[in-house]
């Protein structure tokens, strides 16, 4: 942030330099040409010494100069104001036109700061409107900052829980072994072990699925989909279904990856097939800070009682070929990474299932 702010101030003082040097230069060219005319004008008055002439069509140029000087052997002053301070001086001879032989010199003062004013108003001008660009750029810096600062944190975290889940296993694998060899046992002793163990073994899963939440993994959902209809294409069952597909086709960040999106959406086509739909329509967009992925079928849909116990699993609509743990687990997979899963029942024309899944960071990569 620092480095950020240090280089936005040094952009404002080039601003600065640079349009003090064009508005300085602007008013030395004005003030050039005033008195280019100036000299021309009394030029011949000067030469034929009509002094008073021409000093006085000089001093009519008091609201453009400060003090204005014709030097011959010395200089007279012909007006200068009171603010004659930090002058700037155009000089111009005063020739004659056949010879070129110089007569005198005039001298025309300006203040060289005028046009100070014009300049800061500029550069003030150019301060607003950076100023929104500024806060926009400080807010992306922060967020970068935050995401690169959560990416970090996620990977040490993942290190620590997959150690952890992982060098578990062996002294659960250890207590199992015992616990079934003392099975036939009824003591209290045995039950309070075999409690013991499921709980470490519980709590082993809990450190993979927290795992989850502090991964951030970069992948091409159009790659997905488009892979996973064509697969789906080979099958017999499929050959005949009309796929259609919405597709968003920047990278997103999340936390889930490739091979786990791939299962839950080759899960939720394999359903609608099952289900007797011929067309499914496939939907990927960006929604604030989600990243929307909806499955559309055209199948008979499901009655909207049974919504909540297919989401809460145990129920399957294939009777006794199903085990009703698709959708749920579908949907806990998508939970655990702060998502959102819901069945929209479109009935007589099909099921909507929607997944929203929580992005790392806002714009897509």
């Amino acid at each position: 942030m620092k480095k950020f702010i240090v280089s936005f101030t040094f952009l404002q003082i080039t601003v600065l330099t640079l349009v003090g040097i064009v508005v300085f230069s602007a008013v030395y060219s004005v003030k050039q040409g005033m008195a280019r005319e100036l000299a021309f004008s009394t030029r011949n008055n000067l030469l034929m010494e009509n002094h008073r002439d021409a000093f006085l069509q000089l001093g009519n140029s008091k609201g453009q100069f400060s003090k204005v000087e014709y030097c011959i052997d010395r200089c007279e002053s012909i007006f200068q104001l009171n603010d004659s301070s930090f002058l700037r001086t155009i000089i111009f001879p005063v020739k004659y036109q056949a010879e070129g032989k110089v007569k005198g010199v005039l001298n025309f003062y300006y203040p060289a700061f005028e046009g100070w004013k014009i300049g800061l108003a500029s550069w003030f001008a150019f301060l607003l409107f950076t100023l929104p660009f500024l806060f926009v750029m400080m807010k992306s810096y922060r967020r970068e900052e935050l995401l690169n600062l959560r990416i970090g944190q996620g990977e040490v975290l993942n290190k620590i829980a997959s150690r952890v889940a992982h060098d578990i296993r062996s002294p659960i694998e250890a207590l199992k072994s015992v616990s079934g060899i003392l099975g036939e046992s009824k003591n209290q002793e045995v039950s309070l072990l075999k409690m013991a163990i499921s709980r470490i073994e519980s709590i082993s899963k809990d450190l993979l699925s927290e795992r989850k939440k502090y991964r951030v993994v970069e992948i091409n959902v159009n790659e997905i989909l488009e892979n996973l209809i064509t697969e789906k294409k080979t099958e017999d069952r499929a050959k005949n279904i009309v796929f259609k597909l919405e597709v968003w086709k920047k990278n997103i960040l999340t936390n889930i990856g490739e091979d786990e999106l791939y299962r839950i959406i080759s899960n939720l086509i394999n359903n609608s097939l099952d289900a007797g739909a011929t067309e499914i329509c496939i939907k990927s967009e960006k929604i604030e800070k989600y990243f929307c992925i909806s499955i559309v079928d055209n199948g008979p849909g499901i009655e909207d009682e049974l919504i909540p116990k297919v989401l809460n699993g145990g129920f399957s609509s294939k009777g006794t070929d199903g085990n009703g743990i698709g959708v749920s687990s579908s949907k806990d997979i998508i939970e655990e990474i702060n998502g959102r899963f819901s069945i929209e029942n479109l009935r007589p024309h099909g099921l909507k299932i929607k997944m929203e899944i929580l992005l790392i960071k806002s714009e897509t990569v």
